[in-house]
């Protein structure tokens, strides 16, 4: 599904969205075999496809899944939790990436 999405993506005729793929984020992860491979795998993916592509992964949280019912933002309920510390990195990382680019 994500080699098709790519190449939606890749050959779509509307050229005005400007829309191109940066990284990939594999959320909600914990230490298996199963993660392993998926990171194996996008990493592969991430060199064939031009340009500097990162790949990161967002940690299970149990404060991400109650934030969902609370409403509200992960970063305002416990902005010490795994995943919130993992956004942080990652919006980091784009936002470097878009600094760049300007």
């Amino acid at each position: 599904e994500l080699e098709s999405d790519i190449s939606l993506l890749r050959n779509s005729r509307d050229k005005a969205s400007h829309a191109r793929i940066i990284g990939f984020i594999l959320v909600k992860c914990e230490n298996t075999t199963v993660k392993e491979f998926a990171l194996d795998q996008l990493n592969q993916i991430a060199e064939e496809l031009e340009g500097d592509i990162f790949v990161e992964i967002t940690r299970k949280a149990t404060k991400a899944d109650q934030v969902k019912f609370i409403g509200g933002s992960l970063q305002e309920y416990d902005k010490y939790s795994n995943a919130a510390v993992d956004y942080r990195r990652i919006t980091k990382k784009i936002l470097e990436i878009a600094n760049k680019e300007d």
